[in-house]
């Protein structure tokens, strides 16, 4: 099979195995390696031309699959082909049915500003966006979280508005959200007062959870939050600890915007 269209989309590398999502053509595939080892210039297994050449060397390279494992920690290398179905978001009880779907495929991602995020286009020449996805399993429930949080603040006009819902292969395997861009700057300490105002407000749904100035985005409507992966729903029944952790939340905001270290800034990284 020709490999001179697969490319290398993610990598996460562990002690006992990598893992690659790699786009092969018009589809994505998730691979596993087992140990690291089976890829054995320890310095090129995070170079995509280098891992590509290396996986075509396996024989079900050439077969059609959405995820391999290669396990070489016995004496012969076995291969397990679509042993896990690909992963997908359970977004609960949102009706995604209210949600526009978009193909990851059909973003023209701009512009990557952490391992997850990306400023996005589409290929219909709409207004620019920010994309997020859980690129592997172990991703799932940060991103499902966030996207319930984003889901319940769409009235609260505290976050930028999630406008579509993400798949890969089938518009049923959600992986990730759209958002709008918010045009504005990073918050600092003199936004302070607005931005007690507008947390305040965030706490009638969620505690954030993940306070940063890079986490408050101060536009022409006012400070939107951003980033709540670590956020929490406010419980149904009355919690006195979640009450004290809204409050000292309340209380971290300044020191949070008087922090002028880059702690949870974005970086752009290559496409």
């Amino acid at each position: 099979m020709d490999t001179s269209y697969d490319k290398v989309l993610d990598i996460d590398i562990g002690d006992d195995d990598i893992l690659y999502r790699v786009q092969r053509s018009n589809n994505i595939v998730y691979v596993r390696v087992m140990p690291p080892t089976m890829i054995p210039n320890e310095t090129q297994r995070t170079f995509g031309p280098y891992v590509i050449k290396e996986l075509a060397t396996h024989t079900p390279w050439s077969q059609r699959w959405t995820t391999l494992t290669i396990d070489g920690r016995g004496e012969n290398i076995e291969y397990k082909i679509d042993g896990k179905q690909p992963h997908r978001l359970d977004l609960g009880d949102i009706d995604i049915s209210c949600y526009e779907k978009r193909n990851f495929l059909e973003l023209d991602r701009i512009e990557r500003w952490k391992s997850r995020v990306w400023k996005v286009s589409c290929l219909d020449g709409t207004t620019p966006m920010i994309l997020k996805i859980a690129r592997f399993q172990f991703e799932v429930e940060w991103m499902a979280k966030e996207a319930r949080i984003y889901h319940a603040l769409r009235s609260r006009d505290v976050a930028p508005t999630m406008v579509a819902l993400v798949y890969e292969g089938t518009p049923d395997r959600i992986i990730g959200i759209l958002l709008e861009m918010v045009e504005g700057t990073c918050a600092s300490s003199s936004d302070l007062d607005v931005c007690r105002e507008k947390l305040a407000e965030l706490h009638k749904t969620a505690r954030h959870g993940d306070l940063n100035r890079w986490n408050i985005i101060i536009g022409p409507n006012g400070p939107r939050f951003i980033d709540f992966e670590e956020s929490e729903f406010r419980p149904t029944k009355k919690d006195l600890a979640f009450e004290e952790s809204l409050k000292d939340e309340q209380k971290q905001l300044e020191n949070a915007l008087m922090d002028e270290s880059n702690a949870g800034r974005p970086c752009p990284r290559p496409k």
